[in-house]
């Protein structure tokens, strides 16, 4: 106890503080049923002694009756007491006017109670009736006018695209972090062998595309896939290697679209090399891609490639040239539906004795560059559900290779197209 004396004597003003603070917070518990009443406080955020501060900055004190209101509080007169003493005001100012004039009926309008004045016509001035029957007038108005309507609704922003009964779309109210079912063809798998070369692959926590603006963001509307006949591929443009150049010959497509391509090329090369060009009306000659965009318009471009990367390392790579390819076509044919081929399986012989042209590779390299479809104008399509068998190898009886499809088979490719297109 000795040693509690020695310490008090010594902090003295922590001991006035502490004191005081407890005298605070038991006068506001003791007004908490009367001056306090409205006053709200939780212990865990402030100490209870605020009430009190906050009640001498308001002028109240633990007796004051809460429903005594001060001057502070009372109401503030409404719309129509304002109008009824702005009139009373002006009948004042009226009478006090007509006293020291000598017309007729002076006094008369000095008296006259504001019924009277409102109620009798010819009685009077005619200035005072004029003005309290206009007041009356505007009285009646604003309690004619409550309740007031409600504001009307602003207008929506205007939205890039409004789909139309019958469209191929569908539109969501928020934005999703992956493009819904039906938009985009699924990238069909493949069995591993575990025979894949690890230098032509890339990590499997690698990220791709995560852009949330630009071309390759996605927004809240996608297009959906849906069938067409031969006609929908009039003015279309498919660029590929020796694949794409089988399909011109074999697809049945060749008086219908356009081919741009060439045996071993690959994304390193498209922009680079000459190509062969074949047209619809089946002329064909060499150019480059970039003269073949430059110079003609197409609304849709079909491009696969990929097959021949296989052995040049890695994915990621591989998916940066792709998403550098697509933005140099946007820019030249910024108005065409671009389509993400994915690229086509080889047979179960060839991915499970070769290291380089495997599946395992393909499909990472296929999901790599699917994440650049948007949904609106830049689509992925897999025809590998049409030739592959359930373990995501190519079928042998549609190949000779394991790489490219006989003559005869390409038509399950055409089909494939037909079924999986984009109407906008």
């Amino acid at each position: 106890m000795d040693n509690l004396k020695k310490i008090l004597t010594k902090i003295p003003l922590l001991l006035t503080l502490v004191l005081t603070s407890l005298a605070l917070s038991l006068v506001a518990y003791a007004g908490r049923d009367r001056g306090y009443r409205d006053y709200e406080v939780d212990p865990a955020q402030e100490p209870f002694l605020s009430v009190v501060l906050t009640g001498l900055h308001d002028h109240v004190y633990p007796w004051t009756d809460p429903d005594r209101k001060t001057e502070k509080e009372e109401p503030e007169p409404e719309a129509g007491d304002k109008t009824e003493e702005s009139s009373e005001a002006k009948e004042e100012e009226s009478g006090e006017a007509a006293e020291p004039s000598e017309g007729e009926g002076g006094s008369e309008n000095a008296e006259a109670s504001p019924e009277e004045t409102s109620s009798e016509e010819g009685e009077g001035t005619e200035e005072p009736s004029q003005e309290e029957s206009e007041e009356e007038g505007q009285g009646e108005e604003t309690q004619e006018a409550e309740p007031e309507p409600e504001p009307e609704p602003e207008p929506e922003p205007e939205k890039p695209w409004e789909p139309t009964i019958g469209s191929h779309a569908v539109v969501l109210q928020n934005q999703l972090t992956a493009i819904p079912d039906g938009v985009c063809s699924p990238v069909v798998g493949a069995k591993d062998y575990g025979v894949a070369d690890s230098r032509y692959r890339s990590p499997e926590d690698t990220v791709y595309n995560t852009d949330t603006e630009g071309l390759f963001a996605m927004r809240n509307f996608y297009y959906l896939q849906t069938s067409v006949d031969s006609s929908y591929f009039s003015d279309a443009l498919f660029i590929g290697d020796s694949r794409t150049g089988g399909f011109s010959i074999y697809g049945n497509m060749n008086e219908n679209c356009s081919f741009i391509y060439k045996e071993s090329l690959s994304v390193y090369t498209v922009f680079s090399e000459m190509l062969t060009y074949r047209k619809s009306n089946g002329t064909s000659y060499s150019n480059t891609l970039e003269e073949i965009l430059t110079t003609n318009t197409f609304d849709k471009i079909y491009i696969c490639l990929g097959v021949n990367e296989l052995g040049i390392p890695d994915t990621i790579r591989y998916y940066e040239r792709y998403r550098t390819i697509l933005e140099r076509i946007h820019e030249m044919q910024p108005d065409a539906i671009l389509y993400i081929q994915g690229v086509m399986h080889v047979s179960e012989k060839k991915s499970s004795e070769d290291d380089t042209y495997n599946n395992t590779i393909i499909v990472e390299r296929n999901k790599a560059v699917a994440t650049l479809a948007n949904g609106w104008n830049i689509f992925y399509i897999d025809m590998n559900s049409a030739v592959c068998d359930d373990n995501g190898n190519l079928l042998p009886e549609l190949s000779s290779d394991g790489v490219h499809l006989y003559g005869s088979q390409y038509g399950r490719w055409t089909e494939f197209l037909k079924g999986h297109a984009i109407v906008r």
